[in-house]
């Protein structure tokens, strides 16, 4: 099982989350905002294997929180599933312009969470591994 980092401010979608990945047994660390996730990753000598993002955050909203991630030379690779209610042209091209291509939208049911976290970790043991 992974290692996966979930950010979202609101707390009910993140107790969701983080019920339904340990009950996966998953590892599961949380932040409630982008910024004190950013400190968790400084602050970890191992990155996570997934980071589940909600984008609409006080302080530093999801794309920038990615932005952010992306230009950390441990976490280029690290997939980013954003969790959110936006599905609008203009926030997938954002996401996309980052590669993050992994969505579920708000409300969230745990039977879709977990099918996409099974399949973006599927396809991490696929790839093999980049060496920088």
């Amino acid at each position: 099982m992974g290692k996966i980092l979930v950010v979202d401010d609101d707390n009910t979608s993140r107790l969701v989350l983080l019920k339904t990945l340990a009950q996966d047994g998953h590892e599961v660390l949380e932040a409630p905002t982008a910024v004190r996730a950013l400190q968790m990753l400084e602050e970890r000598e191992e990155p996570p294997d997934l980071i589940i993002s909600d984008i609409v955050m006080p302080f530093m909203d999801g794309m920038e929180f990615a932005t952010k991630v992306r230009e950390d030379p441990r976490l280029t690779h690290t997939p980013i599933l954003l969790c959110t209610a936006l599905a609008d042209r203009h926030t997938v091209m954002r996401a996309a312009k980052l590669g993050i291509q992994h969505y579920i939208l708000k409300p969230l049911v745990p039977d879709k969470v977990l099918q996409q976290v099974r399949s973006i970790l599927a396809d991490l043991s696929k790839t093999p591994a980049v060496e920088e």
